[in-house]
Parts: structure tokens; C-alpha cells; sequence
């Protein structure tokens, strides 16, 4: 799987096991991840 963006946020990382998941289950998630401070 390719990753369409970097992550620069470490609070994304929160979301990687959601990302992960959703490759597992062959979606693309692009990544699409929107960090709220």
C-alpha cells in the first residue's frame, strides 16, 4: 500500500490502527485525516 500523504502531526497517529484497518480491509484511506487542536 502506498500512503498518499505524510503524516506531520504526531497527534495523527491516533489514527494510524483506524488507517491500518482500513487497508486490511482494502480501502484506501488516502490519509484523509483531519487533527483537531
Amino acid at each position: 500500500p502506498r500512503f498518499d500523504a505524510l503524516i506531520t502531526d504526531t497527534c495523527a497517529f491516533d489514527a494510524l490502527p483506524d488507517v491500518l484497518a482500513a487497508l486490511a480491509a482494502g480501502e484506501r484511506p488516502g490519509l484523509a485525516v483531519r487533527v483537531d487542536h
